[in-house]
Protein backbone atom coordinates (compact mmCIF):
# COMPACT_ATOMS: atom_id res chain seq x y z
CA UNK A 1 0.00 0.00 0.00
CA UNK A 2 2.65 2.41 0.90
CA UNK A 3 4.22 1.77 -2.26
CA UNK A 4 1.71 2.56 -4.39
CA UNK A 5 0.82 5.80 -2.64
CA UNK A 6 4.52 6.45 -3.11
CA UNK A 7 3.65 5.79 -7.17
CA UNK A 8 0.52 7.90 -7.14
CA UNK A 9 2.67 11.01 -5.77
CA UNK A 10 4.90 10.89 -8.42
CA UNK A 11 2.92 9.98 -11.07
CA UNK A 12 0.88 13.88 -10.18
CA UNK A 13 2.45 16.82 -12.34
CA UNK A 14 3.36 20.20 -10.98
CA UNK A 15 1.46 22.75 -12.07
CA UNK A 16 2.43 25.23 -14.44
CA UNK A 17 4.34 28.91 -12.87
CA UNK A 18 1.86 31.09 -15.08
CA UNK A 19 3.63 34.30 -15.37
CA UNK A 20 4.40 37.19 -17.43
CA UNK A 21 8.05 37.71 -17.74
CA UNK A 22 9.62 41.30 -18.52
CA UNK A 23 13.49 41.22 -19.24
CA UNK A 24 15.02 44.97 -18.35
CA UNK A 25 18.59 45.60 -17.96
CA UNK A 26 20.68 48.67 -17.84
CA UNK A 27 23.76 47.34 -18.81
CA UNK A 28 25.28 44.59 -21.05
CA UNK A 29 29.10 43.03 -20.17
CA UNK A 30 31.54 45.36 -18.24
CA UNK A 31 31.59 48.73 -20.49
CA UNK A 32 28.10 49.09 -22.10
CA UNK A 33 25.21 50.80 -19.87
CA UNK A 34 23.75 53.46 -18.38
CA UNK A 35 24.04 53.13 -13.95
CA UNK A 36 21.67 54.82 -11.91
CA UNK A 37 23.98 57.02 -9.73
CA UNK A 38 23.02 59.29 -6.48
CA UNK A 39 23.87 63.05 -6.52
CA UNK A 40 27.69 62.85 -6.13
CA UNK A 41 27.77 60.45 -9.39
CA UNK A 42 28.41 57.02 -7.65
CA UNK A 43 26.35 53.93 -8.23
CA UNK A 44 23.42 53.18 -6.03
CA UNK A 45 23.86 50.91 -3.21
CA UNK A 46 22.44 47.62 -4.47
CA UNK A 47 21.14 46.74 -1.11
CA UNK A 48 19.23 49.59 -0.63
CA UNK A 49 17.66 49.73 -4.13
CA UNK A 50 15.39 47.70 -6.22
CA UNK A 51 13.20 47.63 -9.52
CA UNK A 52 9.68 46.15 -10.17
CA UNK A 53 7.38 46.38 -13.46
CA UNK A 54 3.95 47.92 -13.37
CA UNK A 55 1.21 50.01 -14.32
CA UNK A 56 0.35 53.77 -13.85
CA UNK A 57 -3.78 55.64 -13.99
CA UNK A 58 -3.55 57.01 -17.55
CA UNK A 59 -4.02 60.78 -16.14
CA UNK A 60 -1.21 60.06 -13.55
CA UNK A 61 1.31 58.70 -16.52
CA UNK A 62 0.62 61.76 -18.82
CA UNK A 63 1.82 63.91 -15.32
CA UNK A 64 4.80 62.51 -14.91
CA UNK A 65 7.33 64.65 -16.52
CA UNK A 66 5.94 67.81 -14.60
CA UNK A 67 5.66 66.52 -11.72
CA UNK A 68 8.99 67.43 -9.31
CA UNK A 69 11.87 65.02 -8.64
CA UNK A 70 12.76 66.43 -5.80
CA UNK A 71 9.82 66.17 -3.72
CA UNK A 72 6.75 64.14 -5.68
CA UNK A 73 8.77 60.55 -5.32
CA UNK A 74 6.75 59.01 -2.64
CA UNK A 75 4.07 60.15 -4.92
CA UNK A 76 4.93 58.32 -7.53
CA UNK A 77 5.43 55.37 -5.62
CA UNK A 78 2.31 55.05 -4.42
CA UNK A 79 0.70 55.98 -7.24
CA UNK A 80 1.87 53.23 -8.83
CA UNK A 81 0.46 49.49 -9.00
CA UNK A 82 3.41 47.28 -9.20
CA UNK A 83 2.87 43.61 -11.07
CA UNK A 84 4.52 40.66 -9.28
CA UNK A 85 8.05 40.87 -7.36
CA UNK A 86 11.09 42.88 -6.96
CA UNK A 87 13.88 42.62 -8.87
CA UNK A 88 17.47 43.39 -7.53
CA UNK A 89 20.28 45.22 -8.90
CA UNK A 90 22.93 42.92 -10.01
CA UNK A 91 25.67 44.95 -8.68
CA UNK A 92 25.77 49.05 -7.83
CA UNK A 93 23.73 50.79 -10.10
CA UNK A 94 23.60 47.70 -12.74
CA UNK A 95 20.62 45.47 -12.86
CA UNK A 96 20.36 42.90 -15.61
CA UNK A 97 17.60 40.29 -14.84
CA UNK A 98 13.99 39.02 -15.54
CA UNK A 99 11.17 39.41 -12.85
CA UNK A 100 7.35 37.69 -12.86
CA UNK A 101 4.51 39.78 -12.92
CA UNK A 102 1.37 38.38 -11.56
CA UNK A 103 -0.36 36.08 -13.47
CA UNK A 104 -3.60 36.86 -15.38
CA UNK A 105 -4.56 39.21 -18.26
CA UNK A 106 -5.51 41.86 -15.59
CA UNK A 107 -2.80 44.33 -17.20
CA UNK A 108 -3.14 43.44 -20.73
CA UNK A 109 -3.14 46.54 -23.15
CA UNK A 110 -1.87 48.77 -19.65
CA UNK A 111 1.17 50.64 -20.48
CA UNK A 112 4.12 49.13 -19.06
CA UNK A 113 6.36 51.62 -16.40
CA UNK A 114 9.63 50.23 -14.49
CA UNK A 115 10.00 51.88 -11.24
CA UNK A 116 13.08 51.98 -9.21
CA UNK A 117 13.47 52.74 -5.21
CA UNK A 118 16.55 53.67 -3.48
CA UNK A 119 16.37 54.11 0.10
CA UNK A 120 19.35 57.15 0.42
CA UNK A 121 19.84 58.52 3.51
CA UNK A 122 17.91 61.27 2.81
CA UNK A 123 15.07 59.23 2.15
CA UNK A 124 13.58 57.28 -0.82
CA UNK A 125 13.57 58.44 -4.22
CA UNK A 126 12.24 56.63 -7.09
CA UNK A 127 12.82 57.04 -11.11
CA UNK A 128 10.20 55.73 -13.44
CA UNK A 129 11.22 54.27 -16.70
CA UNK A 130 8.63 54.20 -19.72
CA UNK A 131 9.19 50.96 -21.52
CA UNK A 132 6.95 51.90 -24.16
CA UNK A 133 5.45 48.83 -24.79
CA UNK A 134 1.81 47.17 -23.14
CA UNK A 135 1.37 44.04 -21.14
CA UNK A 136 0.86 41.97 -23.39
CA UNK A 137 -1.82 39.27 -23.39
CA UNK A 138 -0.89 35.85 -21.81
CA UNK A 139 -1.52 32.51 -24.20
CA UNK A 140 -3.47 29.30 -22.99
CA UNK A 141 -1.26 28.49 -20.63
CA UNK A 142 -1.10 31.74 -19.14
CA UNK A 143 2.42 32.55 -20.21
CA UNK A 144 4.19 36.16 -22.25
CA UNK A 145 7.34 37.84 -22.33
CA UNK A 146 8.78 41.36 -22.71
CA UNK A 147 12.09 41.79 -23.71
CA UNK A 148 12.82 45.38 -25.43
CA UNK A 149 16.34 43.75 -26.53
CA UNK A 150 18.60 47.11 -26.03
CA UNK A 151 19.73 48.42 -22.84
CA UNK A 152 17.62 51.36 -20.68
CA UNK A 153 18.64 54.69 -20.92
CA UNK A 154 17.85 58.92 -20.37
CA UNK A 155 15.85 58.63 -23.12
CA UNK A 156 13.26 56.23 -21.17
CA UNK A 157 12.99 58.34 -18.07
CA UNK A 158 9.76 59.38 -17.85
CA UNK A 159 10.33 60.51 -14.00
CA UNK A 160 13.76 61.60 -12.88
CA UNK A 161 16.85 63.30 -14.68
CA UNK A 162 16.36 63.11 -18.20
CA UNK A 163 19.83 63.93 -19.34
CA UNK A 164 22.77 61.76 -18.80
CA UNK A 165 25.06 62.16 -16.27
CA UNK A 166 28.97 61.78 -15.17
CA UNK A 167 29.52 58.49 -13.25
CA UNK A 168 32.11 58.36 -10.58
CA UNK A 169 33.57 54.77 -11.93
CA UNK A 170 35.43 54.51 -8.65
CA UNK A 171 32.18 53.70 -7.16
CA UNK A 172 32.01 50.07 -9.06
CA UNK A 173 33.33 47.18 -8.58
CA UNK A 174 36.46 46.34 -11.16
CA UNK A 175 36.45 45.50 -13.77
CA UNK A 176 32.52 47.48 -14.24
CA UNK A 177 34.69 50.66 -14.49
CA UNK A 178 33.90 51.64 -18.33
CA UNK A 179 30.99 53.41 -18.08
CA UNK A 180 30.85 57.32 -18.93
CA UNK A 181 26.91 58.19 -18.62
CA UNK A 182 24.94 57.00 -15.99
CA UNK A 183 20.58 58.10 -14.63
CA UNK A 184 20.02 59.63 -11.30
CA UNK A 185 17.24 60.55 -10.16
CA UNK A 186 17.05 64.73 -9.69
CA UNK A 187 17.02 66.73 -12.59
CA UNK A 188 20.68 68.98 -12.09
CA UNK A 189 20.92 67.08 -9.29
CA UNK A 190 24.87 66.05 -9.79
CA UNK A 191 27.15 67.61 -8.29
CA UNK A 192 29.61 68.66 -11.35
CA UNK A 193 33.58 68.37 -10.99
CA UNK A 194 34.97 71.91 -11.62
CA UNK A 195 35.96 72.43 -14.93
CA UNK A 196 39.88 73.51 -15.69
CA UNK A 197 38.77 77.01 -16.53
CA UNK A 198 36.83 77.38 -13.27
CA UNK A 199 39.88 76.53 -11.46
CA UNK A 200 41.95 78.72 -12.94
CA UNK A 201 39.42 81.78 -12.58
CA UNK A 202 39.23 80.55 -8.57
CA UNK A 203 42.74 80.41 -8.75
CA UNK A 204 43.43 83.96 -10.21
CA UNK A 205 40.51 85.28 -8.01
CA UNK A 206 42.43 84.20 -4.82
CA UNK A 207 45.61 86.05 -5.89
CA UNK A 208 43.83 89.01 -6.81
CA UNK A 209 42.48 89.06 -3.62
CA UNK A 210 46.18 88.14 -1.90
CA UNK A 211 47.10 91.37 -4.00
CA UNK A 212 44.65 93.72 -2.90
CA UNK A 213 45.78 93.42 0.54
Amino acid sequence: MKLKLLVLGVAIPAAANAATNVTLQNFSGISAGNPIVDNTGAAIDNSLSSWAVGTFETAFAAGLSGLDTVTDDQTVIDAFTQSGADGSLSINGLFNGTVESDSGNANAGEALYALVTYNAAAGVQALVFDLGRAFPTQDGAGNASVDLGRLLGPDDVAFGNTNPVPVDTASLPAPFAGFVDGITFDAGDVIPEPSTGLLSLIAGLGLLARRRR
